[in-house]
């Protein structure tokens, strides 16, 4: 399937356009795309980037410039001849998210309140991104497909005052949907009225196990919101940042009691808070203590947060001045280089990366790779790593390696040897520049995730995604191709096999998640997060 890391490298130099725009737009472009947006979608997102753009935080962003996102922007807007004053909206959307590929149906498009010479874009995005002819390509007049993986998804430059990109299943929707009121109805509406920022969201189009009876234990307190016909949030952008956040329902008991739900969600965020601070204030990191006075004034706004309900909703309304200092918070969340914080949170990117990447590939086979690339005789010959790289956007370096030869074979060598690591690969603060081993490994054998005998299937995974683990940071490094990994044995404490530093060791999940393990972590419920079948109660607080 086409993955959705493969979609940012796709789009990322339409997205960069998202970044620097300071006018309104002509309606017709947008009214037509808002025409597509079915009325029951799972998710719609709206954005009026020339009025968010011109905001404070927005100019505070800009000149932080994280990982020379701006810099990059100006290079693409010279390349394509696209003043970035003239992009004006942008607009997602997702009909289903219910099952395995329904997030392959978006659509997302940009909006320009001047013309824009598509051979112009079309060059800059080959020179941006260094696809060949093979994987982005002309199907038909203005319409261009970029393939990755199995999958492709389609760019649509057939008008200049709109550019379009299309998930792998999204195809046939960009096309007029017959109007009936749904549930959100009223964020198109926004939408359309010029509303610096919308969006609504349906539960009822999400995965069933959201609304499930017997549902994750932890959701329970969050069903009221979980069960609303709709959530529909706006932003209003202007010396203070104010968003609302609505919970429609069908009676005034159950607005009453997604109000108490909202109120759970406010508690909830003030007690993590609270913890943060006091972690961070006997933290040594310098980047972390700066993050002091931004968490103590999200306090303040949680605490000032306008929580009520009437007959047909219930709401929050969040106030936050627009000259916070989010400079701190920016650098641990991009990663930006010279402090541990920065160097866990660009880690921590690395293995979501490798999560989303074996959901992509799962997707695709219907279960998640083996442990091992084997040969005929059984022999495993190359890592699990080598078969996740088209979802990794390193579709070209796996067309390389021959997958009948061993990762030291001469010609696989020669590959190994002549290209360095995926930066994926790489433990941030670890790795050293240039050098080819990684600590990213998984369990395998006697009822972890991974096996050489077969792929696991999400269905086999009984004890829950969210409490196996998928990926483990590993005391020894091994060559990033070789088939090498820790063996899981029942006998001995695994975490013996794990990198811990300052204490913590980073684990992926298999649902995608990345969560810092400390050591105290028991050695029965380390046993209990690698098994994917055990039937074990775990505490890992």
């Amino acid at each position: 399937m086409f993955t959705v890391t493969g979609v940012r490298r796709l789009t990322a130099v339409a997205v960069l356009a998202l970044f620097a725009t300071t006018s309104r737009a002509a309606d017709t472009p947008l009214q037509e795309i808002l025409s597509w947006v079915p009325h029951d979608a799972a998710a719609f997102g709206h954005v009026d980037v020339a009025t968010v753009w011109k905001s404070k935080p927005a100019l505070a962003i800009r000149k932080l410039n994280p990982e020379k996102i701006f810099d990059k922007l100006e290079d693409f807007a010279n390349i394509a001849s696209i003043p970035p004053e003239t992009v004006q909206t942008f607009t997602i959307f997702m009909p289903k998210f219910k099952g395995n590929g329904d997030q392959n149906s978006f659509i997302a498009a940009f909006t320009f309140n001047k013309p824009y010479e598509p051979k112009k874009v079309v060059s800059a995005i080959r020179l941006m991104t260094n696809f060949d002819e093979k994987k982005f390509m002309e199907v038909q007049p203005g319409t261009y497909e970029i393939a990755q993986g199995p999958e492709r998804i389609r760019l649509s430059l057939d008008n200049p005052n709109r550019l379009v990109i299309l998930g792998p299943k999204a195809f046939d929707l960009a096309k007029p949907q017959t109007v009936v009121k749904g549930p959100i109805s009223d964020a198109i509406a926004l939408a359309a009225s010029g509303q610096h920022a919308a969006f609504g969201l349906n539960f009822a189009n999400f995965p069933d196990e959201l609304r499930a009876e017997n549902g994750q234990a932890e959701l329970e307190p969050f069903k009221p919101l979980l069960f609303a016909d709709a959530i529909i949030g706006k932003l209003d952008v202007g010396d203070e940042l104010v968003l609302n956040i609505l919970a429609r329902c069908p009676t005034k008991v159950k607005c009453v009691e997604a109000e108490k739900s909202m109120g759970v969600v406010r508690t909830l965020l003030q007690t993590v808070l609270s913890r943060a601070i006091t972690e961070i204030e006997q933290s040594k990191d310098e980047t972390q203590r700066k993050l002091i006075g931004l968490a103590k004034e999200t306090q303040i706004v949680l605490r000032s947060a306008k929580i009520q309900s009437n007959e047909k909703e219930a709401s929050v309304t969040l106030t936050v001045r627009s000259d916070l200092d989010v400079a701190p918070l920016i650098a641990q969340i991009t990663g930006a280089p010279g402090t541990d914080g920065a160097a866990i949170s660009r880690t921590q990117n690395n293995m979501k990366q490798i999560g989303l990447a074996m959901h992509n590939y799962h997707d695709t086979h219907g279960a998640m790779p083996y442990a091992a690339v084997l040969g005929k005789k059984g022999k495993p010959l190359l890592s699990w790593r080598v078969q996740v790289l088209p979802y990794v956007e390193q579709d070209a370096l796996y067309r390389m390696i021959k997958l009948d030869e061993p990762w030291d074979s001469v010609h696989n060598k020669k590959v190994f040897d002549d290209h360095p690591m995926p930066s994926v690969f790489e433990l941030v603060g670890t790795t050293k520049p240039g050098e080819k081993n990684t600590h990213f490994q998984v369990f395998r054998g006697n009822g972890a995730m991974f096996d050489l005998v077969k792929g696991a299937k999400f269905v086999e995974i009984t004890d829950g995604t969210s409490n196996t683990i998928m990926v483990a940071t590993a005391k020894t490094a091994v060559p990033w191709m070789k088939p090498d990994d820790m063996e899981f044995d029942p006998k001995k404490d695994p975490r013996d096999l794990l990198l811990y530093i300052g204490g913590l060791t980073n684990v992926g999940f298999g649902d995608g998640s990345v969560r810092t393990l400390k050591k105290t972590v028991t050695v029965e419920n380390m046993r209990a997060l690698i098994t994917k079948s055990g039937g074990e109660v775990v505490n890992i607080d």
